[in-house]
């Protein structure tokens, strides 16, 4: 999730450097142009795949999570005082 923080942050550097390039035409400014195309469809595709999880997470349903139901109603209380007694 990081890569699409990262490449947003160089989107931007780069965006910058070709406002200061453009009057200066040559190879280098075509080449940093491709570059950040480049940059660019990396940034649309990673955006993309964080915001699928983003999503895949924030919408999960109950039934998709684990419930243990193997556990003692003795067991439960055990478990109970265990966790009153580490809290206070």
């Amino acid at each position: 999730m990081y890569d699409s923080l990262i490449t947003s942050f160089l989107v931007l550097i780069v965006s910058i450097i070709l406002q200061v390039i453009k009057h200066y035409p040559g190879k280098i400014a075509n080449y940093i142009f491709i570059f950040w195309i480049f940059l660019i469809g990396y940034f649309v595709a990673t955006t993309y795949r964080s915001i699928s999880l983003l999503l895949k997470i924030f919408f999960a349903h109950e039934v998709d999570l684990p419930i243990d139901h193997t556990k003692s109603s003795e067991e439960k209380q055990a478990q109970i005082k265990r966790i009153k007694s580490k809290n206070g």
